[in-house]
């Protein structure tokens, strides 16, 4: 879900997704999504699509814990932990996830230097 909602936001074309499924691979669920090379923010936001996950994940267990999560509620704080197990896996970015975040480096890394010389100067 984290993948198909920040591909959205950075414009991509959703082809086909699937939010989950059993595989032998051991992939969970996948966004299919096409975007022009040409684009500058397009290229850029492979990074942020590929560590969707874990924004993700995280949010949605920090929002479990602080929403959810009563002290002394036991059979309902179980539930939540057995949830936080089942969200863990998402930790786990594919092989196809780190690729894309590869390619997407040496342009976040040149806008960071621009923005940081920016600073310096100003």
């Amino acid at each position: 879900m984290s993948h198909l909602i920040v591909a959205i936001i950075i414009r991509h074309h959703i082809t086909e997704f699937r939010l989950w499924q059993i595989s032998d691979d051991g992939v969970l669920g996948y966004v299919n999504r096409e975007y022009n090379p040409s684009s500058f923010y397009q290229k850029l936001g492979n990074i942020f699509i590929s560590i969707a996950p874990i924004v993700g994940v995280t949010a949605a267990i920090c929002s479990l814990i602080k929403f959810i999560w009563v002290p002394g509620l036991y059979i309902r704080n179980t539930i939540v932990i057995l949830i936080i197990g089942s969200l863990l896996p998402g930790f786990n970015l594919s092989a196809a996830n780190w690729q894309n975040f590869r390619r997407g480096i040496p342009l976040y890394l040149i806008v960071i230097l621009f923005i940081s010389t920016l600073q310096y100067l100003f």
